[in-house]
C-alpha cells in the first residue's frame, strides 16, 4: 500500500507542472545562433494555469485537514501539499521563462534593426548654397518728423478770433490777412497744445483756446456737422 502511494505521488509530481510540461523556453547554457530568432514562448499562460491548480489544491488540502472522517485523509493531505508545491514551483518557472524569452526576442529584434541600418547604403547630404546677387544698399530717406506744437495768434479784445497753425510761415500769412479786421492780433507764438476741430484730418482747424475753438465750430456748421473740440499736441 505504501509503495503504491509513493509511486502515484512521484508520477503526479512529475506530470502535474503545466509550465514544465508544455511551455517552450530557452535552454540554460545553450547560446542561440547569432542571427536566429529565439524559439520560445513569451506568454505566461501556462504559469497562470499552474497558479489556478495551486489554489485548488490548497483548498482541497484545507478541506482534508478539517474533515477527520474522510477516508485516506492522510493521503489527501500529502497529495494536496505535494501538488500545491509542484504547481507553485511550475508557475514561478513559467513566469521566469516567459520574461527571459521576451528579453531575448527584444534583443534579437534590436539587433536585426541595427544590422538593417548598417546594411543600408549611406548617402552624404549635399548642401547647395546659392549665392544671391548683392544689391547696393541705398540709404533710406530720413523720415520727416512730425511737427511739435502750434504757432498761434489771438486778440485780447476778441478772444474768439484766435487761430493756430503748424507752420510759422502759415500762421504769419494768416495773421497778415486777418490784421485788417482785427488790428490787435498778437504775433504768432509757439505753444505746445491747441484745441482743434476734426483733429483726425489733415485740414483740422485749431484755436489757441477752447472758447475760440467752440466759436469756430459753431461758425463751421454747428455741433451736428463737426467733431468736438479736442486738445491736440
Amino acid at each position: 500500500m505504501h509503495q503504491r502511494t509513493f509511486g502515484a505521488t512521484v508520477c503526479l509530481i512529475q506530470l502535474s507542472g503545466c509550465a514544465w510540461l508544455f511551455q517552450d523556453h530557452l535552454e540554460h547554457g545553450v547560446q542561440p545562433r547569432r542571427r536566429a530568432e529565439p524559439h520560445c514562448s513569451t506568454s505566461s499562460g501556462w504559469a497562470v494555469v499552474d497558479g489556478v491548480f495551486a489554489g485548488l489544491n490548497t483548498l482541497t488540502t484545507v478541506a482534508a485537514l478539517s474533515d477527520e472522517t474522510l477516508p485516506d485523509r492522510g493521503a489527501y493531505i500529502v497529495f494536496g501539499i505535494a501538488w500545491t508545491v509542484v504547481h507553485v514551483a511550475s508557475a514561478m518557472s513559467g513566469s521566469n521563462w516567459a520574461g527571459d524569452c521576451r528579453t531575448a526576442v527584444a534583443t534579437w529584434s534590436n539587433r536585426e534593426d541595427a544590422d538593417a541600418d548598417e546594411a543600408r547604403p549611406r548617402t552624404r547630404d549635399v548642401v547647395v548654397v546659392r549665392e544671391e546677387p548683392t544689391e547696393p544698399v541705398h540709404a533710406r530717406p530720413p523720415t520727416p518728423r512730425q511737427p511739435r506744437g502750434f504757432y498761434c495768434a489771438d486778440s485780447p479784445s476778441a478772444p474768439t478770433t484766435g487761430f493756430c497753425l503748424r507752420e510759422k510761415r502759415d500762421c504769419e500769412r494768416t495773421r497778415s490777412i486777418a490784421a485788417g479786421a482785427v488790428p490787435d492780433l498778437i504775433e504768432c507764438v509757439l505753444v505746445e497744445t491747441a484745441f482743434c476741430v476734426d483733429a483726425g484730418t489733415t485740414d483740422a482747424e485749431c484755436s489757441p483756446s477752447a472758447v475760440a475753438c467752440e466759436a469756430r465750430r459753431s461758425t463751421a456748421g454747428g455741433p451736428s456737422t463737426t467733431s468736438e473740440c479736442t486738445e491736440t499736441r
